[in-house]
């Protein structure tokens, strides 16, 4: 149940976005490398795929999907992007008001779609 050929990849890509945030949150390096959240949103979003294909493949998440896996982990991916997004605002780690939040929301949603992307890729083969 526990174990299937998903976790470790999901673990290991999760133990790499903790590491790159908590390097980055200790040296403030997302205040100061502006592209610093592109690749974490990359990272996030292939996390995200590969946990939710490691769930949906156990013996008790199967009934979670359907016909479409890819497709239904895509959209799952995109939600929990805007999730995040939300969560952002409501503990204020951005504000309606900064300069180029309306330019950088967005920009983080196609980034955790384009990381989900990349893992279906491989995922298919």
């Amino acid at each position: 149940m526990f174990w299937n050929k998903y976790f470790w990849p999901s673990f290991l890509v999760m133990i790499i976005v903790v590491g790159l945030h908590w390097f980055a949150s200790l040296n403030d390096i997302y205040d100061t490398i502006w592209w610093y959240d592109i690749p974490m949103h990359f990272l996030g979003g292939l996390w995200v795929f590969l946990f939710a294909l490691w769930v949906t493949h156990t013996r008790y998440g199967r009934s979670l999907l359907r016909r479409t896996p890819v497709r239904d982990t895509l959209v799952f991916v995109l939600f929990v992007g805007i999730f995040w997004e939300i969560l952002e605002i409501v503990l204020s780690f951005t504000n309606f008001s900064d300069p180029g939040y309306f330019f950088d929301t967005p920009k983080d949603l196609v980034m955790d779609t384009l990381g989900a992307v990349f893992g279906s890729l491989f995922y298919k083969k």
